[in-house]
């Protein structure tokens, strides 16, 4: 769990930090609040995360932010701030300062912000574990060291401290086999893994001096080599065997993607994301092939995706206007044929339409999972046509949204449920927008626009309909006098409770009564 630590001179912002924010929910606890950096200090060593005003007496947010990196401070920092300074803005990144907040207040901005710097410190934490990791595997044989070294730098483009290995060649180059599919069966996953380790199994048994393992969905083969090209000899000698090995599968190519040779160890990222975008390329050239980054990366064209087309599909998306991004995918795809994309084109022209989907429909107010991105370029590397992703891209523009969508009336109504308990279960009470806010955990401003869009009335009329309608069952039964009544379900007040009655049913309780007697 982090800790927090709000800092405001203003007491009544770190009470309302304090107790609108559903903490747990995110993993994160409130471990004190200070009214200046004086206050701070010595307490934001405990924090992981400091949420603090910048104009503050005794001690101000931005020298509160210096000192505290001075002493060694390693957390995350959220300014939140009433001024718009530019000044006070490029100080605070200097120390270090995460997110720049203006007030008033937003809890949602807020929420964003702070699960952005859990996930940040997360993913810290977790490559600070894996540099851990490959340092305890000194003792371990120079070939297992390695390839663990290899994978390391497949996955953060960093070379692990306190490692020392000498390579005997000069050049850096990796591949990356891929088996695709006849037909996306049920079971194609364990399918899928047993290939990649059968066709492991081959590479390490029958090509010495490569390193090779399976890295998510594909085959990663790494070479060391003395001369540029090796790698691609090698694989061309092999790919008769490699393809073999397939043939009891229902694998209706293997395709090879190769990056570029590199001479620095820390390259051999740049060379397998190069080999990544190899494979990909196959959606436009073909597959069951070796595609060699170098050969097409000269293929220069135009972006396919420009700023204009980027602000076509926000407006789409803000308008759902579905008829007309497929008739804007249909005309993107009608620019995509060899000889006018490269690999590395393909792959942004992807990437970028899928972050400004998810982008725009977080703006939306959608609640797009953290790993919403990663999903979906995981379901793209199983594209090996441009049909297939065209398809899919219109999938996840159209069908997509309507799921999150679906999604988020569903998690609007949940809460809005909740109340609606509240109020049949307390509506005898002095019931309040407040107490019911308080209830599910709500600011309440929040709660009274949340409750008018899903039930089509505000809180209080809901409130008062919901009590008539109990004094309208209490009249009915007779035998209880007006005034208790009034008491029952709410009003202290009788004669108040008689005009309220009277305005909503249009006649009084009295004349109400006698119609059931």
């Amino acid at each position: 769990m982090l800790n927090v630590l709000i800092i405001d001179d203003e007491k009544w912002i770190c009470e309302l930090l304090i107790h609108s924010i559903d903490w747990e929910s995110m993993d994160m606890r409130v471990v004190g609040d200070a009214i200046n950096g004086l206050d701070a200090i010595e307490r934001i060593m405990e924090a992981d995360i400091a949420l603090t005003d910048i104009r503050m007496p005794g001690m101000d947010g931005i020298e509160l932010m210096r000192t505290a990196r001075d002493k060694g401070w390693k957390g995350e920092c959220i300014i939140i701030s009433g001024y718009q300074d530019f000044e006070y803005a490029q100080k605070a990144m200097e120390y270090g300062v995460s997110q720049y907040i203006l007030k008033p207040i937003d809890e949602d901005e807020i929420k964003i912000s702070l699960i952005k710097l859990a996930n940040k410190i997360k993913a810290q934490k977790n490559q600070s574990s894996i540099q851990h990791e490959i340092s305890t595997k000194l003792e371990q044989t120079t070939e297992t060291l390695r390839l663990e070294t290899m994978k390391y730098i497949v996955k953060t483009g960093e070379t692990p401290k306190k490692v020392e290995l000498n390579y005997p060649n000069k050049y850096f180059q990796c591949a990356i086999i891929w088996p695709d599919y006849s037909s996306r069966i049920g079971d194609i996953d364990q399918i899928h893994e047993s290939i990649l380790d059968r066709l492991l199994s081959y590479v390490n048994k029958n090509i010495r001096d490569l390193i090779a393992y399976i890295e998510g969905a594909a085959l990663v083969i790494i070479d060391n080599e003395d001369d540029v090209g090796d790698i691609v000899r090698i694989l061309q000698v092999h790919m008769i065997e490699l393809k073999y090995i397939v043939n009891n599968y229902p694998v209706s190519a293997l395709t090879v993607g190769i990056g570029k040779p590199y001479e620095s160890l820390k390259s051999v990222k740049s060379s397998y994301d190069e080999a990544v975008m190899s494979v990909r390329y196959r959606i436009v050239i073909g597959k069951g092939r070796i595609i060699n980054f170098a050969e097409y990366e000269t293929r220069r064209s135009r972006p396919l995706f420009t700023i204009k087309q980027k602000r076509q599909l926000v407006s789409m998306l803000q308008l759902e206007d579905f008829d007309a991004i497929h008739n804007w995918i249909a005309e993107l795809f009608s620019q995509i044929h060899p000889e006018s994309i490269n690999p590395e084109i393909l792959d942004q022209f992807v990437k970028e339409i899928v972050q400004t989907f998810y982008y725009t429909i977080e703006d939306l107010g959608f609640e797009v999972g953290c790993d919403a991105f990663k999903q979906a370029i995981n379901e793209y590397q199983w594209l090996s046509t441009t049909d297939e992703l065209k398809n899919w891209l219109t999938k996840k523009l159209v069908w997509e949204y309507h799921e999150y969508n679906e999604q988020r009336k569903s998690g609007e109504a949940r809460p809005i449920s909740l109340v609606r308990e509240y109020i049949e279960k307390y509506y005898s009470d002095n019931v309040s927008l407040s107490d019911a806010a308080e209830s599910v955990h709500m600011n309440p401003n929040y709660l009274s626009t949340l409750f008018k869009k899903v039930t089509g009335k505000s809180f209080v009329d809901y409130l008062t309909e919901y009590r008539i309608e109990m004094a309208k069952a209490f009249l009915k039964n007779g035998g209880i006098k007006i005034n208790d009544i009034a008491g029952k379900v709410g009003y202290t007040n009788p004669g108040y409770f008689t005009k309220t009655f009277k305005r909503q049913v249009g006649i009084s309780p009295q004349d109400f009564r006698k119609l059931y007697m």
